[in-house]
């Protein structure tokens, strides 16, 4: 009687384990259908969004001044007739940024006509650095724009350290720190109107930059980077009672004019 019953019961556990696996078997075999579906559908997207109907028919650039539009074109790395969903807008704004430096920032639009815009933003140079028988324009954030035969009509910084002067590099951050007080002399200088008078600073010593005025034949040693309003307005005031006379104006402990001696 107690084998009867033992074997009755294995035969329940039996059934219920052969349930229980055919149950399984049904989930998985279902999960293996739906995942098949889904990549089919998902396929049949990706083809879609690569046909023609989605290819490029236009190239818009907008806001360049500095670059031009062949430049940013080849830059995108995009072409008309080709799909616009080749390549990402990520992609497009990274490559453009990396091969040129007179590019701050990017704005990609694509068009459901398949017109793609490219909208940018350029730096403007604001300082020159001399590079062996050159001239490194350079912006208020320190990038190196470009290097050229020309010298523009921008204030030179002489005494910098940074060694990689090539288009697209930046200033070190040593150099970085020197011009963000470079930037505060000067804008101060033009809210009393004489920063068109600057056409040289030497930043050797962060304790003493030395500002050039060839056209009031005078040479400023300016000090470190305290009190700048302070001292445009002494600068104004030396000036005026030296009007002619060549020299050194000395603000940077004290303030005293020294003439040149012929």
């Amino acid at each position: 009687m107690a084998q009867k019953t033992k074997a009755k019961i294995k035969k329940k556990t039996k059934k219920k384990n052969n349930k229980k696996l055919s149950k399984r078997a049904k989930r998985i075999r279902r999960i293996i259908f739906y995942i098949f579906i889904i990549a089919i559908l998902i396929g049949a997207i990706i083809l879609f969004l690569m046909s023609d109907i989605f290819n490029i028919s236009k190239i818009t650039i907008e806001n360049n001044n500095k670059v031009t539009e062949t430049e940013i074109v080849q830059a995108s790395g995009i072409q008309v007739n080709e799909n616009r969903f080749k390549k990402s807008k990520r992609k497009i704004i990274k490559d453009i940024k990396e091969q040129l430096p007179y590019v701050e920032s990017v704005e990609i639009t694509k068009k459901l006509n398949g017109e793609v815009i490219i909208s940018i933003t350029e730096r403007e140079p604001t300082y020159m650095i001399r590079h062996e028988d050159k001239y490194a324009y350079i912006n208020n954030q320190g990038y190196i724009l470009e290097i050229s035969n020309i010298a523009l009509e921008l204030p030179i910084l002489t005494g910098y350290s940074s060694k990689n002067i090539i288009a697209g590099s930046r200033l070190d951050v040593e150099d970085l720190e020197k011009l963000d007080t470079v930037i505060e002399i000067i804008e101060s200088a033009k809210t009393r109107n004489i920063a068109n008078l600057i056409t040289e600073i030497d930043i050797t010593n962060e304790n003493n930059f030395i500002l050039s005025m060839p056209s009031q034949k005078k040479t400023i040693e300016f000090g470190d980077g305290s009190n700048i309003n302070v001292k445009i307005l002494t600068i104004i005031e030396v000036m005026s009672k030296t009007e002619g006379q060549e020299g050194t104006i000395f603000i940077s402990n004290r303030v005293y004019f020294r003439e040149k001696v012929q």
